[in-house]
């Protein structure tokens, strides 16, 4: 019996351990997979457009990674509640915290909602909801028809609700004030406290007053453009009107054919142009409407970097305005980059402190990295504050001391009187920088004639002003009446006084520099726009990918290669008779397998056959074994009976075990059914 229950346990092992991997893995899948995250916002009115809910974002607590949100546009029922649903794939498990986009149509706090992505492979049935909060739609309407003006974004429950579009307009009226059928009303600014009992439409109420149409008009590198004008009217962005006596009275511009941008309804005024959220250079540059209506022309210039005949990127620019920032140039192997220059050949460097005036080709310059091996000098040379090496080869690309070998600020020694001071001559006193050998000196005062103490707090002097870069001096005399002995002391260094409106940039960083050293604060590497914009090639000129840093004005590019077109290979042309070979009278016809099953899962399959081998293996083992052939069905039920309850309440793996040594006992019994009573010694012949 003994030899019976090892052989059972021993198939039922070699049964688990060969079993197909694919079974097993559902049991513990790999929680580095990508997760997903279902965000559900109710509503208390269908919405006509989903998209008018906002966008949101999810934010790995830990990373501070942002994943985009998107909205399905699917209005699904839970409980009778109608919600719009959000979802996000491929998260790595973690916290999120879940933000809107804008601070008006917030669905939560600022502080988000943390959330474990806990949903993904193995894990189909836990999916990771978040339910926004109660959301209500706010109409901005016309007092006069009560026709629809503008329709906010969804507005949460206990929330502020405010327009946020641009003066509306309408013809022979001018806008006066924003009023709720409660008699309370407000300016442009001002925000409707959302709940249940609070109103949903807000009005917009009117004077009568005469209006007319506003034209703007761009030329283009001096030429107007009637038609297209698209990649330009991109770069150029929106313009909008803004009211010289009200300045929270914006209206904006739409654009018709090529550049032309016009406004209707506007009211008799002056109104200053606007270009993306920023007044325009020209202080002078307005649109005066009157009677006659009102027109205003711009010129613009295009600013092209270049990268020999290759455009990396384009600026439109007013003219006067100053010119933009240089691009970062393409990173070219066998070469580095050297500076901007007027011509495609030419080594004259491009001025960007000068105005724009004329369409303009700035052309990147290089040098051949392979031309030029630094030979650094074993000798430093130096300044007040630093030390370097410089490149004995000529030509050396690298200019600025602080990029060159060995560069660093001076240490120094102790100070060392080297002349000693007499009644009549000051002394002196140097110290050393003990890497370079740079010497710094000062004075030493006279001594007194009188045999009396110097007292260093008389009258002072400035002999050097304290810079950012260099330390100052200041000289202190004797303040005995006559005396003129004094004694020098330093003047720290100035804090740097860094420009935080203009970023410098290169490819990987950028940083603010200060206005009067140069010296870089903390570079912060690029935050690159998620989608590119796209120059699709067009015929032998090859195309152009581009990101935008959303800090500052680096732009990364890459070149979208020519694809030459494809050939149709040639067809070699056939017999017009092939001889056919004679095929069989009778072939023989191969049976058909039959159809396996359909379900696209053989586990079962496998284990079976695997249960059908170890049978036969194990029907062998037992009928060898000392102790007879075959069991009781008193031993059968005993083993069922013990398995059963050695596998309650224990793992998958464990239950597994049992019930592929139920299976094959099973097995085993009705094959071989009751034990014969003969012993191996009798069959032996012993």
């Amino acid at each position: 019996m003994l030899k019976k229950l090892l052989a059972i346990f021993l198939s039922a092992v070699l049964i688990i351990g060969i079993m197909p991997q694919k079974a097993m893995a559902a049991t513990s899948p790999d929680r580095d997979e990508a997760y997903i995250l279902i965000l559900q916002i109710r509503l208390d009115d269908k919405p006509e457009n989903t998209e008018l809910l906002g966008d949101f974002y999810a934010e790995n607590t830990e990373t501070g990674a942002r994943y985009e949100i998107e909205n399905t546009g699917e209005i699904v029922t839970n409980a009778g509640t109608e919600y719009v649903k959000y979802i996000v794939k491929n998260l790595p498990v973690g916290v999120y915290n879940v933000y809107a986009k804008d601070d008006v149509h917030t669905v939560f706090d600022s502080l988000g909602i943390d959330f474990y992505a806990i949903d993904g492979p193995g894990f189909e049935s836990t999916w990771g909801i978040i339910t926004g909060g109660r959301m209500f739609t706010v109409n901005f309407r016309d007092f006069d028809d009560n026709k629809t003006i503008y329709l906010t974004q969804y507005v949460k429950y206990a929330h502020s609700a405010s327009y946020i579009g641009d003066v509306p307009t309408k013809a022979g009226y001018k806008f006066d004030e924003w009023r709720a059928l409660d008699g309370r009303y407000g300016n442009l600014n001002h925000k409707w406290y959302i709940n249940d009992t609070s109103a949903k439409n807000i009005y917009a109420t009117w004077i009568a007053s005469p209006t007319y149409t506003a034209k703007l008009n761009i030329t283009l590198n001096g030429e107007e453009v009637s038609e297209g004008g698209d990649e330009a009217a991109q770069m150029l962005g929106d313009f909008r009107l803004q009211d010289a006596a009200d300045s929270a009275r914006f209206i904006r511009l739409n654009r018709g054919k090529g550049l032309s941008y016009t406004a209707e309804n506007v009211p008799n005024g002056t109104y200053y142009i606007f270009r993306n959220n920023e007044r325009i250079n020209d202080a002078g540059a307005v649109i005066k409407v009157s009677d006659a209506g009102g027109e205003a022309t711009l010129p613009f210039y295009s600013v092209h970097f270049m990268d020999g005949d290759t455009e990396l990127a384009v600026r439109y620019e007013q003219e006067g305005a100053k010119m933009p920032e240089p691009v970062t140039p393409p990173v070219k192997e066998g070469y580095v980059f050297e500076k901007w220059v007027t011509e495609k050949d030419g080594d004259t460097e491009f001025d960007f402190e000068q105005n724009v005036t004329e369409q303009t080709f700035i052309y990147a310059k290089y040098i051949e990295t392979e031309t030029h091996t630094h030979n650094w000098s074993n000798t430093y040379g130096h300044d007040g504050d630093s030390h370097w090496h410089e490149c004995l080869t000529p030509d050396c690309p690298i200019t600025k001391n602080s990029e060159k070998d060995g560069f660093g600020e001076h240490t120094y020694g102790e100070w060392t009187v080297t002349k000693q001071p007499t009644t009549t001559e000051f002394g002196e006193e140097e110290r050393i920088c003990t890497v370079c050998g740079y010497k710094e000196t000062k004075a030493v005062g006279k001594l007194p004639e009188d045999g009396h103490t110097h007292s260093y707090n008389g009258r002072e002097e400035i002999i050097k002003e304290a810079s950012c870069t260099e330390e100052g001096v200041k000289r202190i005399y004797c303040s005995v009446p006559d005396c003129g002995a004094y004694t020098d002391e330093k003047i720290e260094k100035t804090a740097h006084e860094f420009d935080t409106v203009k970023w410098k940039y290169d490819s990987d960083s950028h940083w603010h520099e200060c206005v009067n050293c140069g010296t870089a604060d903390e570079r912060r590497g690029h935050l690159m726009s998620d989608e590119p914009v796209i120059t699709p090639p067009d015929g032998n000129t090859p195309g152009l990918k581009t990101w935008d840093c959303v800090d500052c004005d680096y732009v990364k590019t890459e070149i979208i290669p020519v694809t030459p077109p494809v050939e149709n290979p040639t067809v070699p042309n056939e017999p017009e008779n092939p001889a056919v070979p004679n095929e069989p009278e009778n072939p023989a016809v191969p049976d058909e397998p039959q159809n396996p099953p359909m379900t696209g899962d053989t586990a079962r399959i496998q284990i079976y056959a695997t249960l059908a081998m170890v049978s036969g293996m194990l029907y062998l083992t037992l009928y060898f074994a000392d102790s007879g052939v075959g069991m009781t069905e008193e031993e059968k039920n005993k083993l069922v009976a013990g398995l059963i309850g050695w596998a309650k309440g224990r793992g998958i793996i464990a239950r597994y075990a049992a019930l592929s040594a139920i299976f094959m006992i099973l097995l085993v019994y009705h094959s071989i059914g009751r034990r014969v009573e003969v012993n191996l010694s009798e069959v032996r012949g012993k």
